[in-house]
């Protein structure tokens, strides 16, 4: 694999808390206050809407023009050289690659463009390096900010606004708070909302300041550690900020790349790369569509791993490299590479120690490449794991309707036999053994399903990988038609899904970029999946019918 051209990624320095403001004691002029606190505030209808509306309209997988027939696939083309930056074995069985390699650093699977994601104004970009001398912020750096996101921005705004409810210090604090109660938890349609603020305030700097989007972002978390943004942010909220521009900043890094794998690859060569994020995100939760594919950034860096992720399968597949435990590996690994859990937002920045913030500031300097899980310190700020776990069984619940439907029950039950997984049910009551799930007449009683995957080494849960991937693409070469290839694709995934093989990120490796690996590598049109989540226990006949419907949702957005 060839090195990676990593963006500029300036290490920081630590910002000194914000003291309080103190109380306004006449809360008699709390009316005139609050008027006098909005004038210069920065007035968003779209911010308005966002905080208080639902998800908003029908995901498109429902739209009628998804059923229309499809046109037949592009045919793969070998002609052309692979991508560089991603090995090209010869085809095999995977069956001398059981030792499993050392977790070493991960190289990403792309060089990054010289021109990356421009803004909208059609003018050269310069580099960032223009904007920051010896780790500091230039005088024309402060001022682009600043011009370009009066109050600090609409992002900003929001979160100093979510504040003065949460604890309030002037009169026009306590208004809201009376007008409105405390702010709800920034999560799901309301975290979506404010990653579209995140993303709209840095396209505006990018513009501002003739540079690429990522390289705005990345100005703008330093403008947040140096002070010159955000100067009344609870340190919380800071965090919050570094993590969301980190979000933004790895998701355009990486969609850069995509941009050279779609030219090279038929089966993408008609999907704009402005589209590339509806692959990594399930179209159950697209929404409003206007987070751009940041609605997972509660897991900051979610949409730069599958940018990355989706890269290396096309790559992989242009270059002739079939499906194989190493391979599965490998997408899992840059998938989830420089990806923060989901406590990271939620116990990381409610127990932020004094020093916290100067290691969240130091650990989004750093580009998703070159995140290392084992150098964190203890604590509830944790990075997704690489390679195949290497623990005791694992478990996890199957919720009747989600990730669970009672064809699948059907199914499950009578494949435990090949000893991969086992079904329980947990039973009330300390200290009591859940019982088997021995009957589909469970699903009558609508409870919770604990599948439990098997214990393994790493090199135990490798073989196990190529061992479904075999038996599967057995079938999958020997169906006599669409349908049964369709239906064979779907248990490898199902099989795989279900091993639970890594420690974090099996959904969307399996349901997101191993479905769309097996379609591309079997001549079929790639899909934008609405749940990955339901290979743990829905149906075939089931999953081959979203397969179906996705490869719809992306023949619509590549007709466009």
């Amino acid at each position: 694999m060839v090195s990676t051209e990593l963006p500029t990624c300036v290490t920081e320095t630590q910002v000194e808390p914000v003291p309080g403001s103190n109380m306004i004691a006449n809360v008699t002029k709390m009316k005139t206050s609050l008027g006098r606190s909005q004038t210069g505030a920065i007035q968003h209808a779209q911010e308005s809407a966002q905080e208080h509306s639902p998800a908003g309209p029908s995901v498109p997988h429902s739209d009628p023009r998804f059923q229309e027939d499809l046109p037949p696939a592009p045919a793969r083309r070998r002609t052309t050289p692979p991508v560089a930056g991603v090995s090209t074995p010869e085809r095999g069985s995977g069956a001398s690659q059981f030792s499993p390699r050392p977790s070493s650093p991960l190289p990403a699977p792309f060089r990054f463009l010289q021109t990356p994601s421009r803004p909208s104004a059609a003018i050269a970009l310069r580099p960032l390096s223009t904007l920051v001398a010896e780790g500091q912020l230039t005088p024309e750096a402060v001022s682009c900010l600043k011009t370009a996101l009066p109050q600090s921005g609409s992002a900003i705004s929001r979160l100093v606004k979510r504040d003065g409810r949460n604890n309030p210090k002037s009169a026009a604090d306590y208004l809201r708070r009376f007008v409105h109660g405390s702010p709800n938890p920034l999560e799901k349609e309301r975290f979506a909302a404010f990653m579209v603020l995140v993303d709209a305030d840095v396209q505006a700097v990018a513009a501002r300041a003739s540079i690429s989007i990522q390289d705005a972002a990345e100005l703008m978390r330093q403008g947040v550690v140096n002070g010159t943004l955000g100067v009344n942010l609870s340190n919380k909220d800071k965090g919050q900020m570094l993590f969301a521009l980190y979000g933004v900043r790895e998701k355009h890094a990486a969609q850069d790349a995509v941009s050279q794998a779609f030219s090279l690859h038929p089966a993408f060569h008609s999907l704009p790369v402005a589209e590339s994020w509806r692959i990594g995100l399930e179209t159950g939760v697209w929404g409003d569509e206007k987070h751009k594919g940041l609605r997972f950034e509660n897991e900051p860096g979610y949409m730069g791993g599958m940018l990355r992720g989706l890269t290396a399968m096309i790559q992989a597949d242009h270059g002739g490299r079939k499906l194989d435990a190493q391979l599965l590996k490998e997408l899992h690994d840059h998938a989830t590479a420089g990806v923060f859990n989901q406590s990271t937002l939620t116990d990381g920045l409610t127990l932020l120690t004094p020093g916290g913030l100067s290691e969240i500031s130091d650990l989004t300097s750093r580009c998703a490449t070159d995140q290392r899980p084992a150098d964190l310190p203890p604590g509830p700020i944790r990075l997704l794991e690489p390679d195949y776990r290497d623990t005791m069984p694992v478990n996890f619940e199957l919720n009747p309707g989600s990730y669970l439907s009672r064809n699948g029950l059907h199914e499950m039950l009578g494949s435990q036999n090949n000893d991969e997984f086992r079904l329980f049910i947990p039973v009330p009551g300390r200290g009591e053994p859940p019982r088997s799930a021995t009957a589909a007449a469970e699903w009558s009683r609508q409870e919770v399903i604990t599948l439990v995957a098997r214990d393994g080494t790493r090199r135990e849960l490798m073989a196990r990988a190529q061992k479904i991937i075999d038996r599967n693409a057995r079938l999958i070469r020997a169906a006599p038609s669409e349908d049964f290839k369709l239906s064979a694709i779907a248990r490898c995934c199902q099989d795989l899904e279900r091993a639970h093989l890594f420690g974090d990120g099996n959904a969307r490796t399996i349901g997101m970029l191993v479905v769309n690996k097996l379609l591309i590598e079997n001549d079929l049109r790639p899909a934008m999946m609405e749940d990955p989540n339901r290979f743990d226990g829905f149906s075939t006949d089931e999953l081959v019918a979203e397969i179906k419907q996705g490869q719809a949702t992306f023949a619509h957005y590549s007709a466009q």
